[in-house]
């Protein structure tokens, strides 16, 4: 895979600004603003005006960048049982894994958390109860007891996932 250029503008007071080439010479920019939403917009070069912006919460946004990665996955909150069968081991799911007392999660950040998954999981975010968004994770809070990681790993992987956060 070549090295693609993505062109990043901080955008003071709001977040971040990332364009890359897409088809046609068109360009796709994302907005990803500091403590909210994300923005897609589809640019013409040959306009004045975007050809389309679309919002999406945090959360779905990341649900969008899991599935343009190619993921194959199954949202499955912890706190729900498990459906009966015998479900695929290799299939990636998405699942929320609560952080108790004495994790060793408490107290890293989410840069600091995210290795220790190993190499076959993926931290997509912090989830916090009493904010409706995920957590900025460049915000540099640390994890704290009743935040919920939102990972993603291969369903086999996701049970030892469990009793190490």
């Amino acid at each position: 895979m070549t090295d693609l250029q993505v062109r990043a503008q901080r955008l003071p007071g709001i977040g971040w600004r990332y364009t890359i080439p897409a088809d046609r010479g068109r360009d796709v920019m994302v907005v990803v603003e500091d403590r909210g939403p994300r923005y897609l917009v589809l640019l013409d070069p040959h306009l004045d005006e975007a050809l389309t912006t679309v919002r999406l919460p945090a959360e779905r946004a990341s649900v969008l960048a899991a599935l343009l990665t190619g993921a194959r996955f199954t949202l499955i909150p912890s706190d729900e049982p498990a459906e009966v069968g015998a479900p695929d081991p290799l299939e990636v799911v998405v699942e929320t894994l609560p952080v108790v007392s004495g994790s060793p999660a408490i107290g890293l950040t989410q840069d600091e958390a995210a290795p220790r998954l190993g190499d076959e999981a993926a931290l997509l975010g912090v989830i916090d109860d009493r904010t409706p968004e995920l957590i900025d994770p460049e915000g540099g809070r640390a994890i704290q007891e009743g935040d919920k990681l939102v990972v993603a790993a291969r369903r086999g992987r996701m049970e030892s996932l469990r009793s190490s956060v």
